[in-house]
């Protein structure tokens, strides 16, 4: 089995996704498509050569983007502190 995991694309796909508003109610779509936005530095475009590129090379996971790579190495070498790490990442980003 093949997995792509892609991390920030740079694509409008936030605008018109469903969303839900957190816990405290404090929230906003807009807000978060636009951070989304800012942290994607991978255009649709690179992310299909990178796919087809994995395919090409048998990889069984292809991770598109240094976001990607940085949160499957959190999860390897960290993973029960996994969700508290990108959990405070997260939350610095949103400030």
């Amino acid at each position: 089995a093949r997995c792509v995991h892609p991390g920030g694309i740079k694509a409008n796909h936030l605008k018109s996704a469903r969303f839900y508003t957190g816990g405290g109610g404090t929230t906003d779509h807009q807000l978060m498509a636009g951070q989304f936005q800012r942290a994607g530095r991978t255009t649709p475009e690179q992310a299909a050569l990178i796919i087809i590129d994995g395919i090409e090379r048998g990889k069984v996971k292809v991770l598109i983007g240094a976001d990607a790579r940085f949160i499957d190495w959190i999860q390897r070498w960290l993973p029960i502190r996994y969700f508290k790490v990108l959990g405070g990442l997260v939350e610095r980003m949103t400030k």
